[in-house]
């Protein structure tokens, strides 16, 4: 008895440290994508690297970069990647969902 409340306590102390390590920004969680597919665009930016490295402005040259990040990302691409990261602006290639078409379904329903 005593062992099974010893292991019960460590699974939830287990569960509850580690539930502080997922959070949307650091974690993909698993999808059904064929229930809801995603845009191939939105889809294929998410598989980009990230450049570990600093910017090479910022200080002088460790000469430390791997040959895939020999070439840095642009400014204005710094930039708009950072404006995405905080919800300032929508990414290229995405619009916002279309109206139905004038065959309305609903004749009677209210339009706005």
């Amino acid at each position: 008895m005593l062992r099974l409340l010893l292991k019960s306590v460590c699974l939830a102390i287990v569960t509850i440290a580690l539930g502080g390590c997922l959070n949307s920004h650091t974690t993909q969680m698993p999808s059904l994508d064929f229930l809801h597919p995603q845009n191939p665009e939105i889809e294929k930016r998410s598989y980009e690297l990230h450049d570990p490295y600093p910017d090479e402005l910022s200080g002088p040259s460790t000469m430390a970069r791997p040959r895939a990040f020999n070439k840095q990302r642009t400014r204005d691409r710094r930039a708009f990647e950072q404006r995405a990261l905080e919800g300032r602006g929508i990414p290229h290639g995405t619009a916002a969902p279309r109206l139905p078409s004038a065959q309305w379904k609903y004749p009677d329903a209210i339009r706005e």
